[in-house]
């Protein structure tokens, strides 16, 4: 307690010769101005640190974000190249794919032409084998005629043959001059007549009309004897186109001059000049 009072009386001087009640009231209003600013300040710096804090923590979060979404951003970017990449893929196979349907269009055209070409020729084909069955039926039926005619001139040119021998001015009137005669298919032309060992048969003809498209000599010319045996004989008709010559008679008896005609359907005309002459 003594020492307390020893204490407090310092104090009671030094209030005694210190600032006046006023000023320390007002020191006090001032320190306890001071310390609430003080606290105020120790709060705002207590929001403060904790908004510092929620700050760190925003700005940890928005990189963690920034982070992600650059992760995000990256990975959107490599589907993105991805999917352009298919996409041209796509457009590639795309015009590829029109291309072989144009190729396939234009394969299918062809092949419809073809087909119709072929249709058409298969039409065409049956037209046309049908018209050569017709003209093979006509064809046949005048083969067949000209066969019945062929065998009627063979009787013909026998039966002439066997007829007795026309007196001899007649056979030399008839081979005297000139004359033109025609010769229808599968017939023949004979001139017959009485000649002497000796004597010359004299001959010279020519074909004055006949048919235009011959592929072989059809027209038979031959001198026979009294024996039937041929002593001369040529083809004309597609090359050659007359004959000439001179044959010294070997024996006595009837001879005979003939033009055959061997085509089935055309005839030929004939002008000749045939005659008898005296041996030399």
């Amino acid at each position: 307690m003594k020492n307390r009072l020893v204490a407090l009386v310092p104090l009671v001087a030094l209030a005694a010769c210190g600032p006046s009640r006023k000023e320390f009231e007002d020191n006090q209003a001032e320190l306890l101005r001071t310390k609430a600013d003080l606290e105020s300040a120790k709060r705002d710096g207590l929001k403060l640190s904790g908004d510092l804090s929620a700050a760190n923590r925003a700005k940890e979060e928005a990189s963690r974000r920034a982070s992600e979404t650059e992760t995000r951003a990256s990975s959107v970017e490599k589907e993105l190249a991805a999917a352009r990449d298919t996409i041209t893929a796509k457009e590639s196979a795309l015009a590829a794919a029109e291309q072989e349907r144009a190729r396939v269009a234009e394969e299918l055209g062809r092949a419809k032409s073809a087909a119709d070409a072929s249709e058409k020729r298969l039409a065409d084909g049956a037209s046309r084998t049908k018209q050569l069955e017709t003209a093979l039926q006509q064809r046949e039926s005048e083969v067949t005629r000209a066969r019945s005619d062929a065998e009627e001139a063979r009787r013909k040119l026998e039966a002439l043959l066997a007829q007795p021998p026309a007196p001899a001015s007649d056979a030399l009137s008839r081979l005297a001059g000139e004359g033109t005669e025609e010769v229808p298919p599968y017939q023949i032309l004979p001139l017959t007549f009485q000649a002497k060992k000796g004597e010359r048969i004299r001959w010279t003809w020519s074909i004055v009309e006949g048919p235009a498209d011959l592929a072989a000599e059809v027209l038979d010319f031959t001198i026979c004897g009294p024996d039937r045996a041929k002593a001369h004989g040529v083809l004309a008709g597609a090359e050659k186109k007359a004959d000439e010559g001179t044959l010294e008679v070997p024996a006595d008896g009837r001879w005979t001059v003939a033009w055959s005609n061997r085509h089935p359907s055309a005839a030929f005309t004939v002008r000749f000049d045939v005659s008898v002459k005296p041996g030399s």
